[in-house]
Order: structure tokens, then sequence, then C-alpha cells
């Protein structure tokens, strides 16, 4: 009775605080039964309501990585330092470029020095020098 969620799951806590009344419990416990039920029920149901906003804001804020020339300054000459040219850049899907500044970002995020690592279209992306 109580597996379900929204409508059943508190028509069963309803069902058994009646039955409690009934067989002379006390209202208290019928009380507390059906606020439980009451709450367990908004709970479950707010998990897939949850996730179908979260779903949502993440297709309305997608990232998108600009073109070569829409790029600061600093990150074209990076670009162009490691073997990038707007031509490649530019031809990148918005994936792959977010691929590189994840992978660029996570080897920073380890301490390590960028210096050296250049990207290899032939090679299939990031390589170390």
């Amino acid at each position: 009775m109580f597996g379900g969620s929204g409508l059943w799951g508190e028509q069963g806590a309803g069902l058994i605080a009646t039955a409690i009344s009934i067989m002379g419990g006390s209202s208290w416990l019928a009380t507390a039964i059906m606020w439980t039920a009451f709450i367990a029920a908004g709970i479950v149901a707010s998990v897939p309501i949850s996730e179908f906003f979260g779903h949502l804001a993440q297709w309305i804020h997608l990232c998108r990585v600009p073109d070569f020339s829409g790029l600061l300054s600093a990150r074209q000459k990076e670009l162009q330092e490691r073997g990038v040219t707007p031509e490649h850049w530019n031809h990148l899907k918005n994936e792959e470029r977010l691929g590189y500044f994840n992978i660029t970002a996570a080897i920073s995020a380890l301490g390590l020095s960028l210096a050296g690592w250049l990207v290899d279209w032939a090679a299939g992306g990031i390589q170390q020098d």
C-alpha cells in the first residue's frame, strides 16, 4: 500500500489511518501516517519533475564555443602555438571544441605544464610533443 506515490499512496495511507481510528487507535497516529504518506508522495513526485527541469535548463543553456574570430586574442594565440589554424578550429564541431578546452583544463588542474602539447589532427587530437 505504501509502494505507490501521488494519489494512490495517499489513498493507501488514508485507508490505514481510517482503519487505525476505527479500531480504537489514537488519532495522532492516524494523522502522523497520513502526513508521512503525503510528504513521501511529494518527495517521490519531485524527483522526475526536478530531472525534467534540469534537462530543460541544460538544453536552454547549451555551451557554445565560438569560431576562431570570436575567441579572446589570448586563446587564439594559445591555439596557434599548439598548431591549430583558424580553419581547423572553425571546422570542428562544438563538442570537439569543448573537448579541447576540457582536456587542457584537466592538464592544468593537475598542475602540469601545457608547454610542448600540440594539436596534431592526423594523430587524432592533442598530443605531447
